[in-house]
């Protein structure tokens, strides 16, 4: 997986490019006028060349890095057994981090963005001192939230980061 510059000005474009118009299809024949169509197509760049000159690099550093957070391969051996069994998952379960698997926390308004390797989730805000602790212990117990969360509430998030495969069982 090596990321080329490339590829990230490729995505920063398209993430500026937001504009509905753009979609629309060129005009029927617009290869038999050359000079119009370079002509039209002078006009886009110039508006390209804004858009580029308008933007952002810290946002669009954000952007990318959440994407390359976000969209890695995922090792999930044994998340098939995991998902069958989250019923199970009590306050006394052993759980560790999945080897391989990352968790990056990134502060969004009320709410964080978890970026787990092959996926982003949202949650409430208030669950970052849970997942500090999640994050900062290789392994754990539901109860081990208790100082952060109610019983139902530490129970539901164990169990939501054994489905998205950044916990398991230990077993």
């Amino acid at each position: 997986n090596r990321v080329t510059w490339r590829s990230v000005l490729v995505r920063a474009v398209g993430r500026l490019l937001t504009d509905p118009e753009l979609d629309e299809p060129l005009p029927a024949g617009y290869h038999q006028e050359p000079r119009a169509f370079a002509a039209s197509l002078h006009i886009q760049l110039m508006q390209l060349r804004n858009l580029l000159s308008d933007a952002d690099p810290n946002e669009l550093a954000t952007a990318e890095t959440a994407y390359f957070l976000s969209s890695r391969t995922a090792t999930l051996r044994g998340a098939l057994l995991d998902r069958v069994d989250l019923a199970a998952i009590g306050d006394s379960t052993g759980l560790r981090r999945r080897p391989g698997a990352r968790l990056t926390t990134v502060a969004d308004r009320n709410h964080l963005r978890l970026l787990l390797d092959d996926r982003e989730l949202q949650v409430p805000g208030h669950l970052a001192p849970a997942l500090r602790h999640v994050d900062q212990h290789h392994q754990l117990t539901p109860a081990d939230l208790a100082g952060w969360l109610d019983s139902d509430s530490r129970l539901v998030l164990c169990r939501r980061l054994v489905r998205e495969g950044l916990l398991e069982v230990v077993r």
